[in-house]
């Protein structure tokens, strides 16, 4: 039985299927070519088009999962996006932001758990469970059509956030930052589903909107240069294009000035 296997955007392979042996056997010389030909895409073959009546996606999606996380190409793009992806940078700015208004050390440690866990951790929990299931190509999930979900699910975190500081009585804020966040996602969902807007880029331009509002503007500054090297990073990837880093950088920006325009640190 031949099946057609579909790459990202760019091109088709195939593996033949044995209902007898419950086996699939991948061309996997074409699957290499592939990734070698599209390395800066880090092709990942996601879906197949069974023509013979016997449906086995999720068997192949997992095996072409576990070859892509098997290949992990290392790179200073790479690094840049792993390290400075969203989660990560909006845990880390949970910290400063809570202890900024934090009578206590416990308080600082207790609100800003409250977003990073429900905001970042368990969102991405889910995204990592996705990428064993093979239903997620990768943790930054390079597809337009797999994002909306796990937004979702992020949106729907956030607000268990937001209720849940408010229940602590954490100072207007630490929940208001963990609202904005809400609706950051809120606004790149609904860009999602027609454009692949960077959330990698609106993150580290919020980091650094939020540093320089808390710290002053020169400490802010010192921070800029970081929103270059993300957003260089996507596009070296080529994850997004130029247009969509600019977009995402403005989502953030603006959202962040507008949350300490009606906050006063």
């Amino acid at each position: 039985m031949i099946c057609t296997f579909v790459s990202h955007e760019y091109d088709v392979t195939e593996f033949s299927f044995s209902r007898k042996s419950n086996t699939i056997s991948v061309c996997m010389t074409r699957y290499m070519m592939l990734c070698k030909e599209y390395s800066g895409f880090n092709t990942h073959l996601y879906g197949c088009m069974v023509h013979c009546g016997c449906y086995a996606g999720d068997e192949v999606s997992k095996l072409a999962v576990r070859s892509s996380l098997s290949k992990y190409e290392f790179s200073w793009a790479r690094l840049v996006s792993d390290v400075l992806s969203p989660p990560v940078v909006w845990a880390a700015l949970s910290f400063p932001i809570a202890g900024h208004v934090a009578s206590t050390p416990g308080q600082m440690l207790l609100w800003a758990s409250i977003y990073s866990i429900f905001v970042c951790i368990i969102p991405v929990l889910f995204i990592a469970y996705m990428v064993k299931r093979g239903r997620i190509t990768d943790i930054h999930i390079r597809l337009r059509r797999q994002r909306i979900l796990p937004f979702v699910v992020s949106i729907i975190c956030t607000s268990v956030a937001v209720t849940l500081l408010l229940i602590a009585g954490a100072p207007t804020l630490v929940p208001m930052f963990a609202l904005f966040s809400l609706l950051q996602m809120a606004i790149m969902l609904s860009i999602t589903t027609v454009w692949q807007i960077s959330m990698h880029a609106m993150g580290i331009t919020s980091a650094v909107m939020a540093i320089g509002a808390l710290f002053g503007v020169g400490i802010g500054l010192l921070f800029t240069p970081l929103i270059i090297v993300v957003g260089a990073a996507r596009i070296k990837l080529r994850r997004h294009t130029l247009a969509q880093v600019v977009a995402g950088a403005l989502v953030g920006g603006s959202m962040t000035a507008l949350l300490f325009a009606l906050v006063s640190p």
